[in-house]
């Protein structure tokens, strides 16, 4: 039996499934977008965070994290592979 909260179920559509499957793969880009796209097919196979923590060694708060992030991010249209840099590039220059 485990222990803690119970996960929330992560469903991806197809399209989505291919999108992160490419992403883990390539050979481009940055190693945290191959990152965040292996953590999130882990979780959609119903594994535990500390299981897939140890799978693809990382932590289970950073599991938890993309697992929290990916059911917004994919319905956003995939923006769970943008990285972090660009989604603040977005927002407005603050003032001094």
């Amino acid at each position: 039996m485990e222990r803690g909260r119970p996960k929330e179920a992560l469903s991806l559509t197809r399209a989505e499934i291919d999108t992160l499957r490419r992403s883990a793969r390539a050979t481009g880009g940055p190693p945290s977008q191959r990152q965040r796209a292996r953590i999130v097919l882990a979780c959609a196979k119903a594994a535990s965070n500390t299981a897939v923590a140890a799978a693809l060694g990382v932590s289970a708060p950073t599991v938890g994290k993309w697992r929290g992030r990916a059911p917004e991010r994919c319905d956003a249209g995939m923006r769970l592979l943008a990285a972090p840099v660009e989604l603040l590039e977005s927002r407005p220059p603050k003032a001094l």
